[in-house]
């Protein structure tokens, strides 16, 4: 779903079970709107039960510039 004026991205990415101090791949496909701009997303990891996990830590982000061809 792509809304103008936004990255958007899917609502839920899964995020592989994983033990202490392993890593994880976690993926998302981000669509950018067509028009040049800067654009910044921002999310945070929730559990099963909708509840915020670490919530003391910073959101992952990306920060994104589209350019006129």
């Amino acid at each position: 779903m792509l809304r103008a004026g936004r990255l958007s991205s899917e609502v839920v990415t899964p995020v592989p079970i994983t033990q202490s101090g392993q890593l994880c791949l976690v993926r998302m496909h981000l669509s950018a709107p067509g028009q040049p701009g800067s654009y910044y997303a921002e999310w945070k990891m929730v559990g099963q039960d909708g509840n915020v996990c670490f919530p003391g830590q910073t959101p992952l982000f990306v920060s994104i510039d589209v350019v006129a061809e």
